[in-house]
């Protein structure tokens, strides 16, 4: 029976939730460990992508540390301080 505890050894166990949203079976998300790494393709996707928009090369120390920069300037501003026109 699909969704039943299963039963190993004696003992039933429950079965974790998946943390899905569904209307007729709800359940809560389930919290992301904070140990995992991104995965390869979608972090280089990423570094592409910033390469891009920025035209900073991240292959250079002097230019990674001006993205890092800027992270943390952000950071430490609370945010976009830019004034942008509507």
């Amino acid at each position: 029976m699909a969704g039943a505890p299963r039963q190993g050894r004696g003992e039933l166990r429950a079965q974790p939730p998946l943390g899905r949203r569904c209307p007729r079976h709800p359940s809560p998300p389930t919290p992301t460990p904070q140990h995992v790494l991104p995965r390869r393709n979608p972090l280089l996707y990423r570094i592409n992508r910033i390469e891009k928009l920025t035209g900073l090369d991240l292959d250079r120390h002097a230019h990674r540390e001006l993205a890092r920069l800027a992270v943390v300037w952000r950071d430490t501003t609370g945010g976009d301080t830019l004034d942008r026109p509507e």
